[in-house]
Order: C-alpha cells, then structure tokens, then sequence
C-alpha cells in the first residue's frame, strides 16, 4: 500500500493486528488447504485439553489459538474472531472467509482514507452501499433451494454442502444418509465419543434450547447430564411455587415394589423456596428428578405445553387442576389406579443437560389425535406463502419436534488428535446443511465470490446514492471480494496473476475449476457447494466488524490510551 507515512499509529497497529491473525488461518482455506499444528492449552474437559499438540484445518479453530502478547493487538484480534464466530455460529461454516474478506475491507478501507483522503464516516457508509448490492445479487441470482415448491428435498446437494464444509467426502455421504432417514424437519447433535469408531444413533423425538438451569438434577457419574429412560413427564402451565405442588407426583412416582421411578418436569420456572425443599428432597431420597423451565413466551409457551403433553401423552396442570392430596391419600393404594396418576404422561427416553433436552416420544403413551392433528395444520401453514418469516421459522421448529428424528453422531477416533479434529468436521458440515435448507446453496470453488464482483463491477450509480462516491472508488473495496478465490487458488498451487486472469476468464465461460484434479468443467458437472447461507453471514459479519476497525481513532485498554 502507498503513501503508508499518512497511516496513523492506530492503523498500522490495526493492519498489523489483522495480518498476524488472519495469515496461519487463510492457509486453511478450500479443498487443498493446509492443515496447522497447534498446542491448545484451553477447554472444557481438561484431561483432553492439556497442552498436547493437535492439528486442525478449521478456520475459527486456528483462529482461537492465534495469541498477541501486546494487549492493543490482542484487542483488535478479538474483535475479528467475533466477527468469524458469528459466521459458525450461523451457517456453520466460513469462518476463513470471514477472516480475508474483513482483512482486504480493513485494507481497502484505509487505502480510500490515505489514497483518496476519504473520512472513516465516508468509507463506512460506502461499505454499506457495498455489502448490500452484494446480498442482493447473492439472494437474487446466486442461491439455489434445496428444497422445490412441492417440497421435495434435494439430498445430493445437502451431501456436497456437507462435503465441502468439512473437507470430506465421507463425512458428505454419511450426512446424508442420515437426513435421508429422519428427513430434513429432524434435528442432529454431535458428540465426542470414548471408543475409536464414529458411529450414529437415530431415534424419534423433540429437542428443546433449554436444559436443567442447577446441576443437582445430574445423575450421571459426571455430573454433566440427566439420563433417564421410561421417565414420567409432568407438563405444569405455571410456576412451582410451593414444593407441595410437585409432592402428588413424587408420591406416585416413588413405587415401592419398582424403586424410584425417573421424573422429569417442565414448568415456567420454580421459587427459591420450593427449590431449596426439592433439593434437600433429592440429596436424602436419590430421586432420579430433573426440572427444565419453558424456554418460550406468549403463544409460542404455550405450544411447547401443548406439543411436550401430545408427545408423552400427559396433560397440562394448571391452577384448576384438582390433584394436591395430603401424603396420606398414598398410602395402601395403587397409584397407577388414581385419576391423578393419569396426569402424568410418559417418554421413551430422555436426555437433559444444562444447554438442551432432548426428549423421545413412546409410541405406546403418544397422544395421536393430538400430534397427527398438529402436523397438518403445521404444514399448511409452513406451506403458506402468507406466513410471515420469523411465524414460519416456529411453525418449522415446532413441525421437528413432532415429526423429525434425533440423529446423534457419536464421533471417535484412535487419537485425541485425530477425535478433535473430525469432531469438528461434524459439526461444521451439521450445521452447514442445516442453513442450506433454510436458504439455499451457492456454487462453490470461488465461482460465486468471481461472479459476484463482475456484475457489480463498474455498475455504481453516483445518482442513486447523490454522488457519495465514484465508480473507481465503489470498484476499490469491491475488488475485496476477489481475495477469497485468491486464497483458494495460492492454496491449491495457482500463486500468478496470469493464473488468476485465466481462472476469472474461464469462469464467465460458465466454467468452474476442480481444485482437486486441477481441471475445468462445466457448472452442470461442478459439484462443489456452499451454503447460501454462509456466504450472507461473510459480507454481513466481515463488513461490520471492517466498519468498526476503520472508525477507530484512539485505543484503549486498562485506562491507557496506545501510542506508539
């Protein structure tokens, strides 16, 4: 970059910044990225992560072991990682992306402020300008349903997602096999497993965003989860407020001739009184116990009342219900026999940790009236093109719990290197797949990215946005986009300018290059995808984050201002 003595000491620190973290992690990108050696020293189970080497070719993972001992650099490096982070979090991919579309705005921006003594405040506003005929075109003309107006899923396009996001034909394949047995409404988890082979449990069943909020509801040796099967399931539309609310359903629930019999309840939320007795209660009797509080509001709580009593065939308790009896009405009799018994519905299997539940359905107890009823309204209106966005989305998480399967993938390897390393591969492609149903696919390979910058190249109208900019000026932070195909060729061996030119060339042909055989083909015969989805959460994530770098006049950490 010219003219580098107009930068000032908070950009060249910014640059700097930027550069260290981003350059061990773009070498991750595409199908012939390499992989980076790394001691991690941080995490959750301690006797995994205790500073022994692992590798990866996870972009965000990379990042997160990319340190500065100056606590200035450390800053601006933490504000990019978040950046990247939203992106996983969402599509669950393009982290890397993220990372090199953010470093050549970072670059471009400053360029336009030093070069063509632009303001911050100008250069942001046109970033806008930027990114959103970008998400534009990416909606308009560059995603692909996987999903058709009948409703028929295209399953090979969710495999090749799922293959490119985490480098691995096999994990594709076994992805889709996966949906093509729970369909596409199903949810799937990831978990590390102890034994050497990756293996996947497939049942039917709900999976709520909400676990036990205190972990006196553990039972296993851990402390981590509660696990019980052929649980009883009582479904309250209020608040435990008094522990003599619960007592009815301990009573029955505690069987002499069978033992203790597992308990799970949903509730709005329990008093910290009647906390205190239910916890004495399960530290003296070992009453396999777990309370998980409803996680939604409104109209949307009391579905997930009605939808949990449907599955395990119990029925909402509310403050009419007639059910308290004294301890005594217990005694000598069956309880089974009792009206208030039959409140109680009942699961096949439950698994309950401090994040989620996962609850599966027993067929034998299952209110089908009540569930075959609720698909079909939900499917008309998830069908409806009258249905708004965000009403959809509920009408589409509720249609999973009703319908879909829980697929659990149970990742292993022969090492904890190899173990973390593929754990990671699920879940990037899990999540990959699950945004691809949502809003499509791209086509990869830098093809999109290429595209992209030739239809908006030179089509800036000074009118339409009252003369803001020029069209060399709006083309300077376009051509950011370009660095992301760069990558993936100077990945792949493709390190000359001429080389690119060739690749732009061939891809206005209608062509796309295979990275692994180095060959060209046509679009039809591509088989590389990206989620949509992820490449709307690159522009957005990457441009926000540049906009907050590029404003940056003072930094400040512990009350000292940076100064050179």
């Amino acid at each position: 970059m010219n003219n580098r003595a107009k930068l000032t000491a908070e950009q060249e620190l910014i640059l700097k910044a930027v550069n260290d973290l981003v350059t061990p992690v773009k070498v991750t990108l595409g199908a012939k990225g390499r992989t980076v050696l790394y001691n991690d020293t941080k995490g959750h189970d301690k006797s995994l992560w205790d500073g022994k080497p692992f590798t990866s070719k996870d972009g965000f993972t990379v990042a997160k072991q990319v340190k500065s001992k100056d606590p200035y650099e450390a800053l601006i490096m933490s504000a990019i990682k978040a950046a990247s982070q939203n992106t996983v979090a969402s599509s669950g991919d393009g982290t890397t992306s993220t990372m090199i579309l953010t470093e050549a705005f970072i670059e471009s921006g400053i360029e336009l402020m030093t070069k063509h003594n632009m303001t911050s405040w100008d250069v942001c506003a046109l970033i806008d300008i930027v990114s959103k005929d970008i998400i534009e075109n990416i909606k308009d003309r560059y995603s692909i349903p996987v999903v058709d107006s009948e409703g028929n899923i295209n399953l090979k396009l969710l495999e090749r997602v799922a293959s490119v996001s985490s480098n691995d034909k096999a994990i594709g394949k076994f992805i889709y096999n996966i949906y093509s047995r729970i369909g596409t409404t199903g949810t799937i988890e990831v978990q590390v497993s102890d034994a050497h082979e990756t293996k996947v449990r497939m049942t039917e069943g709900m999976r709520l965003s909400k676990g036990f909020y205190s972990t006196i509801y553990a039972n296993t040796a851990d402390g981590s989860q509660f696990k019980a099967d052929k649980p009883y399931v009582v479904v309250f539309d209020d608040a435990i407020r008094d522990y003599n609310q619960l007592l009815p359903f301990l009573r029955m629930t505690d069987m002499r001739e069978k033992g203790k019999m597992p308990l799970l309840v949903f509730c709005d939320e329990v008093s910290q009184i009647a906390f205190s007795v239910i916890k004495d209660y399960i530290e003296l009797s070992n009453h396999p116990i777990c309370i998980v509080q409803n996680s939604q509001f409104g109209e949307k709580r009391i579905d997930l009342i009605n939808d949990i009593a449907g599955l395990t065939g119990g029925y909402p308790i509310t403050s009419a219900t007639d059910y308290a009896k004294t301890p005594d009405y217990y005694k000598g009799k069956d309880v089974t026999e009792l009206p208030e018994f039959r409140l109680m519905g009942r699961a096949k299997e439950v698994l309950v940790t401090n994040a989620s539940t996962s609850l599966i359905g027993d067929k034998e107890f299952i209110d089908a009236d009540y569930v075959d009823s609720s698909i079909e309204y939900l499917k008309e209106k998830v069908g409806d093109v009258e249905t708004q966005a965000y009403d959809k989305k509920h009408y589409q998480r509720r249609l999973a719990n009703l319908t879909g399967g829980i697929a659990l993938i149970k990742v292993g390897g022969t090492t904890e290197i190899e173990m973390k390393e593929l754990f990671y591969r699920y879940e990037d492609a899990v999540l990959a797949v699950r945004s691809a149903i949502e809003k499509g696919v791209s086509i990869g390979g830098g093809y999109t990215w290429v595209n992209l910058h030739n239809d908006l190249e030179d089509t800036y109208d000074t009118d339409k946005y009252d003369g803001a900019a020029s069209s060399a000026v709006y083309n300077t932070l376009l051509n950011s986009l370009l660095a992301i195909p760069k990558q993936l060729l100077v990945n792949a061996g493709f390190i000359s300018n001429n080389e690119f030119k060739t690749y732009s060339t061939k891809i206005k042909d209608e062509l796309c290059l295979d990275l692994i055989g180095n060959k060209y083909m046509s679009v039809d015969e591509f088989e590389i995808y990206d989620s949509c989805a992820t490449l709307l959460d690159v522009v957005i994530n990457a441009s926000s984050v540049a906009k907050t770098m590029i404003s940056v006049d003072k930094i400040i950490v512990n009350n000292v201002v940076y100064q050179r």
